[in-house]
């Protein structure tokens, strides 16, 4: 008995819910056969059982096609179409809102949420010019959420991957920055020698030296996906 199979030729042509059902499944798991076996039958639409038909050499170049749609997870998009509506990426990142970023900081390393990431980044255009545009105020909305798991996986990855650089380049100027700006304020009010000087001093020093621990740890947390 032949199986039909309808297998992606891009990542783009994957769903983020389905990126997540695979990656739930096979959490945790060390069994290599079962890993291959739930990626065929996630990204290739058809039953467990089904995936037990398939011959070995045939499941290994599967797996194999797969290994390399996901060598590349496609190129940032601050702009698409979903469902009739356009979305918008924010606009300004210098403008986030504390409540924006608390809910992409507390689900980023989490693929189960990225779906609510995304429906923070996103919003829906209401107006634009020429190539700028204007989005939705920030209000978290669960039926928003869940529709961004409709979205392309090259859209979704791309995004989380952009976010997530940018977040980790900010925590590397995050020191220098806090010295420049104890600098500034010693000359501004002529405070170098204060103790509290001193203690900020100290602080930066800190986290300078522990930087890269953060770094680290950041990186695992996203490498968990």
């Amino acid at each position: 008995m032949k199986i039909k199979l309808t297998v992606p030729t891009d990542i783009s042509e994957i769903k983020l819910k389905d990126y997540q059902r695979f990656m739930r499944t096979v959490d945790g798991s060390n069994d290599v056969e079962f890993v291959n076996q739930k990626m065929v039958e996630c990204f290739c639409g058809i039953d467990l059982k089904d995936v037990a038909k398939i011959s070995l050499s045939d499941l290994d170049s599967l797996v194999e096609h797969f290994n390399k749609l996901f060598e590349s997870k496609g190129t940032f998009n601050n702009r698409f179409r979903l469902n009739g509506i356009d979305y918008g990426f924010i606009p300004n990142l210098d403008k986030i809102s504390n409540g924006e970023y608390m809910d992409i900081d507390s689900n980023i390393t989490d693929v189960q949420n990225y779906h609510i990431v995304l429906g923070v980044m996103y919003r829906p255009i209401t107006d634009t010019f020429k190539d700028k545009y204007k989005i939705e105020e920030y209000e978290p909305n669960d039926e928003r959420f869940e529709l961004m798991k409709e979205l392309p996986l090259d859209i979704a990855l791309s995004a989380v991957v952009f976010f997530y650089h940018l977040g980790n380049e900010l925590l590397k100027a995050l020191p220098y920055f806090l010295e420049e700006e104890m600098n500034r304020m010693n000359i501004q009010n002529n405070t170098s020698s204060d103790k509290s000087g001193v203690g900020i001093k100290h602080s930066i020093n800190l986290l300078k030296e522990t930087l890269p621990e953060l770094t680290q740890l950041v990186e695992k947390s996203f490498l968990k996906v």
